[in-house]
């Protein structure tokens, strides 16, 4: 099925990348959550939790020498090692994800990905992370449940209500898209990509003066902003072309 995105720049890719650095983020400041201790591979004999732990770095690092130059099945060997060895090793899994997204194997990654919400069922970053490789892998009803999970968890989470328009605009459903940016628009004005793709939106579903109403108003804080102003004249032209008043 055509792709329906809602601008050419955005791709479930550059979502996914964007949760996967709020993640890291999250991770360096707090840290990885504890796995159970019944999940930890025991030490070996002589060897200290520390030093699987220095171990599983090791093979991440390998991971990422092995991306650079594009061997994406050492890559996923090596993310594996490192996960076997610390389980909670966020940065590793999400690497690993990627590595079997690069290699088509979109529907492994959703299984390495679901490690994310195992280690932590509270939190919303996962879900939504969770729902972006699902829709890598074309699971369309289970990435719709993730994202909701998220907001259930999150109810003022930006990133989920976008994710979850643009799922709703991949699937047809484009009122109910429009419902969702006009939702994160709310929560988010200042947001400039999220201003232009609700404008789009309206464009697309006949609505040329909301989408000048909602651009106008952004252009309020941001009067500098010439391609945004080059969309307002765009629509206040076929507001204008149907015989409406000037806005």
């Amino acid at each position: 099925r055509a792709s329906r995105h809602i601008r050419t720049h955005f791709t479930w890719e550059r979502a996914a990348q964007r949760a996967r650095q709020v993640l890291e983020d999250l991770v360096q400041t707090a840290g990885t959550p504890a796995s159970p201790v019944a999940d930890r591979p025991r030490p070996q004999a002589g060897e200290t939790p520390d030093d699987a732990e220095k171990q599983a770095a090791l093979h991440l690092e390998e991971a990422d020498r092995c991306r650079q130059r594009r061997d994406w099945r050492q890559a996923a060997q090596a993310c594996e090692k490192a996960v076997a060895l610390k389980p909670d090793f966020v940065e590793a899994i999400m690497v690993w994800a990627d590595v079997l997204i690069e290699q088509g194997q979109a529907a492994e990654a959703v299984g390495v990905i679901h490690r994310l919400v195992e280690l932590d069922s509270d939190s919303c970053m996962a879900y939504n992370y969770l729902g972006l490789v699902q829709c890598k892998a074309r699971q369309w009803e289970v990435a719709e449940a993730s994202f909701k999970r998220a907001l259930e968890l999150a109810p003022r989470f930006v990133g989920a209500i976008v994710n979850l328009g643009v799922w709703a605009w991949e699937q047809g459903r484009d009122q109910e898209a429009l419902g969702y940016f006009k939702q994160a628009a709310q929560l988010d004005p200042a947001n400039r990509e999220l201003v232009a793709n609700l404008a789009l939106l309206h464009l697309r579903a006949d609505q040329p003066a909301e989408a000048v109403e909602v651009l106008r108003h952004y252009l309020g804080g941001h009067p500098a902003d010439a391609e945004l102003q080059g969309q307002v004249a765009e629509a206040l032209a076929i507001v204008e072309q149907r015989g409406g008043k000037k806005a």
